[in-house]
């Protein structure tokens, strides 16, 4: 009876829940604050469009297109859509509906968007560079002038147009004046292009032909005169590979330039002009040193005579110039020849157009070993200054590449094979191509989308590239054009357009300039029968996972030093040698080698290869050492080196770091080395991949202030001088030492005269020459003779 009574309790208690849940559901309905079917919502914004004039477009208009609230309710609306670059957007809006409490009850209701679109159209821009006309005289026709119409939407005021004009003619014809880029900048410095359709009407260059009514240079015989080549529209660039607008030619690649005539087989290059500062798509004019060698020679003279100075064979070679073009072979012989000695270092000009022949004395190129005579120390004293003020500067994006390309190769300023070292870097950075993807002349920086993105170009590419990273390492360089041709002992050689190239020259302290190829592009084949060369297979890394690292296993080994080969169309199958299992460092070695010719045929016999160990390295860990940029004065010793690294390692490791950077007055990379040692003193650096990242060290001059003794006598009708000199402001770093000073000072009738310091030369504890480290003022001293 009692279990029937206790069921009966909780069925009622169950009937009287529900009963109770359905009277409240009853009165929220009555109510209005509960609904079981939501309210539909639609809300519709407008579309607006408008020409891009850098102000965000927006528009609030809106419009509640279906279903309505429900009593007491309240919308609120807001708009966060904007348009400002050129494109289009939703204009959306965002929805929140109230009660009459100030609940918030958006939940309550199914809410639609319609939303229009905001547009942003570009602005039309239309630029029109500028035409010229003259009568051939031997000068380039250009014209930088450009206009920007005042027809069409015209530039957002504030915004400014940086427009390059680049068409160049030499030759009677005709030549579009060529717009190469064009970007617009707003206010704050920002590209803002891509808002801009800018259509662009390139103007005509004309060089008229001489003979037509009108008495120019060159006569009848001149270009487009009898035997000249047809002037039809041989204007233009020289489309081959060489240096694009900055040398004649054009269309008619087959258009020869010069006749040259040697008594020896030579490979020659034909310097017409070096160039200063990058600017991401080219280089500017470089800045002229005008101070002459001897009151004659140019500064770029200054390797003849280091050449010179070694006793280098003299070789004759006579140009005739068909166009009045002016080049210099390297490197030409002092005092030796008839021609028209170049008025700067950086470039030789004719002056008058005309054809001429000329016939120099020339030291065939390579990187002389001996140093200048004391005779011209103080004058290249004075040009390494110059040199290091002029060649040294790139932009940052350039230099945070170059930077980064210097740790990964592990490159020295201080490597005595540093140069070569990066010219073959260079060369095997990418592949030669006539036809590479010319969107890379549209970049920003074509220098490093050249080695980053492209890997293909022709050689004013890897001038370029070579320029930049030799500045990186600090060492001054320019990029230089000019012409190169395969002489044929006492034959007449023509050089024609298609030959034109770049290279680079970079600058050794107490020689001068000297040139280096980078581009690889020509072999120069040895006289003898066979060709030799030198491979070595590449370093190859890998982390420690226990398993043994075999070099044959690798597919396709690549080996250095075949590039210049590999682009004239040779291949070759190697097979490598070498393993290594526990972390360490190893050789790889070249077991068999079997090259191709582009037919296919082995032609292995035809060359005597040298074979030289590549490196294989296990390692345990990558480590990153990173310098700090630093700027001191000069005092003798190393740069301050601050370096950081992973500093988890230092309970197990011993970290050695030395520096290694430049320590005399200029720009450099700080560059160091890292030895790693383990608790038992072990050298374990090999065990570890190490990185290196440089920064950047400026060494300014240490002040010096010198002056020439003073001296009094009484009259006797002997001249009264001297040879003394003291320091009035700074001291000589330790070691150092006064080698020369020598004063110029005469005083023999009765008076007063000035004793001038003309020559100072500041040595170091090795003879070293380091004046260029102090920045000198010189005081002069007094001469004085009295009666009594």
């Amino acid at each position: 009876m009692l279990k029937k009574s206790k069921w009966i309790t909780i069925i009622c208690t169950l009937v009287i829940g529900v009963l109770f849940v359905l009277a409240v559901t009853a009165v929220l309905l009555i109510s209005g604050l509960f609904s079981l079917n939501k309210t539909d919502l639609t809300f519709t914004t407008e579309s607006v469009e408008a020409l891009y004039d850098g102000i965000a477009l927006t528009n609030h208009s809106w419009k509640m297109t279906e279903g309505k609230l429900k009593d007491g309710h309240t919308l609120k609306v807001s708009f966060s859509a904007a348009q400002t670059a050129v494109g289009e957007s939703d204009n959306a809006l965002t929805v929140k509906i109230f009660d009459e409490l100030g609940t918030e009850v958006t939940s309550d209701y199914n809410i639609n968007y319609k939303f229009g679109k905001l547009k942003v159209n570009p602005r039309t821009l239309v630029i029109t560079s500028s035409s010229e006309t003259k009568v051939y005289d031997g000068q380039p026709l250009v014209s930088s002038d450009y206009d920007i119409s005042d027809s069409c939407d015209g530039l957002v005021r504030g915004h400014k147009a940086s427009v390059v004009v680049t068409g160049y003619i030499i030759d009677p014809g005709r030549t579009s004046n060529t717009i190469e880029t064009v970007r617009i900048y707003d206010e704050l410095g920002r590209d803002v292009t891509v808002n801009y359709q800018i259509l662009l009407r390139e103007g005509l260059l004309v060089v008229d032909a001489v003979g037509s009514g009108t008495d120019g240079p060159g006569g009848s015989d001149g270009p487009g005169g009898p035997g000249g080549p047809s002037t039809g529209t041989a204007g233009g660039d020289i489309s081959n590979d060489g240096v694009s607008s900055l040398l004649p030619g054009g269309a008619n690649e087959d258009m020869v330039l010069f006749r040259v005539l040697s008594k020896v087989n030579d490979h020659i290059y034909l310097k017409m002009q070096s160039y200063g500062d990058y600017t991401g798509q080219g280089w500017e004019e470089a800045t002229a040193y005008d101070e002459l060698l001897f009151g004659e020679y140019p500064a770029s003279y200054l390797t003849s005579y280091a050449m010179k100075n070694e006793g280098a064979t003299i070789h004759s070679l006579q140009i005739d110039s068909l166009y009045g073009i002016s080049v210099l072979p390297y490197y030409a012989a002092p005092d030796f020849g008839d021609y028209i000695l170049p008025c700067d270092d950086t470039k030789f000009e004719n002056g008058d157009g005309e054809e001429f022949k000329h016939i120099y004395g020339y030291y065939r190129y390579h990187t002389p070993s001996s140093k200048l005579n004391a005779d011209i120390v103080q004058y290249e004293r004075a040009y390494h200054q110059f040199v290091y003020n002029h060649y040294l500067s790139m932009d940052d994006d350039s230099l945070v590449y170059m930077k980064k390309l210097i740790s990964e190769q592990e490159f020295s300023a201080n490597d005595p094979d540093i140069i070569q070292k990066v010219a073959s870097y260079i060369q095997n950075a990418a592949r030669y191509n006539l036809k590479y993807n010319e969107a890379l002349d549209s970049e920003e920086n074509i220098a490093v989308a050249f080695l980053e993105t492209y890997r293909e170009g022709v050689c004013r590419h890897y001038a370029s590239a070579a320029t930049l990273l030799f500045r990186a390492l600090g060492i001054p360089a320019r990029y230089t054009v000019g012409f190169v041709g395969q002489t044929k002992a006492n034959t007449l050689t023509d050089i024609t357009a298609k030959t034109a190239h770049a290279w680079v020259e970079v600058y050794l302290d107490r020689v001068g300039w000297v040139m280096v190829e980078v581009t690889g592009s020509d072999s120069n084949q040895p006289e003898d029968d066979l060709i030799k060369i030198s491979l070595m297979p590449y370093s190859v890394k890998k982390q420690y996972d226990g398993t043994p690292f075999n070099v044959s296993e690798i597919e396709d080994p690549k080996l250095i030093g075949f590039e210049a080969y590999t682009k004239l169309g040779y291949t070759y199958e190697a097979v490598l040698w070498g393993t290594l299992t526990e972390p360490g460092k190893a050789q790889s070695m070249i077991e068999s080698l079997t090259i191709y010719d582009p037919d296919h045929n082995d032609v292995t016999d035809s060359f005597h290869v040298t074979c030289l160990p590549g490196t294989i390295q296990i390692y345990y860990k990558q480590l990153t050492f990173i310098s700090k940029d630093t700027e001191m004065v000069y005092n003798g010793k190393q740069p301050d080196l601050l370096v950081d690294y992973d500093r988890e390692l230092d309970s197990t490791l011993h970290v050695e770091i030395t520096s290694t950077a430049n320590s005399h007055v200029g720009n450099s990379v700080n560059s160091f080395t890292v030895k790693l040692t383990d608790q038992n003193g072990e050298d374990v650096t090999d065990l570890y991949w190490i990185r290196t990242l440089y920064g950047k060290v400026t060494i300014l001059p240490c002040e010096l202030t010198v002056k020439a003794g003073d001296a009094q006598k009484k009259y006797d009708g002997t001249p009264l001088s001297s040879e003394e000199y003291s320091f009035e402001q700074g001291e000589l770093m330790e070691g150092h030492r006064v080698a020369v000073c020598e004063t110029v000072g005469e005083q023999t009738e009765i008076g007063r005269s000035d004793n001038i310091i003309r020559q100072i030369l500041i040595v170091d504890a090795n003879g070293e020459d380091v004046t260029s480290n102090y920045s000198i003022k010189l005081l002069s001293g007094k001469l004085k003779v009295t009666y009594q």
